[in-house]
């Protein structure tokens, strides 16, 4: 979603967690990856 803030953050289990708009949304590097293209293009 172009427009919306995305913040990545490791929690201490080591997951990647991905928190939109306050919002935490668990998140594989995959999906990190999709979203960092998707941002970089837009």
């Amino acid at each position: 979603m172009p427009g919306i803030p995305h913040l990545f953050l490791i929690s201490p289990d080591g997951k990647v967690v991905l928190q939109k708009l306050g919002d935490g949304t668990e998140a594989n590097y995959d999906d990190i990856e999709k979203v960092l293209k998707e941002g970089a293009e837009n």
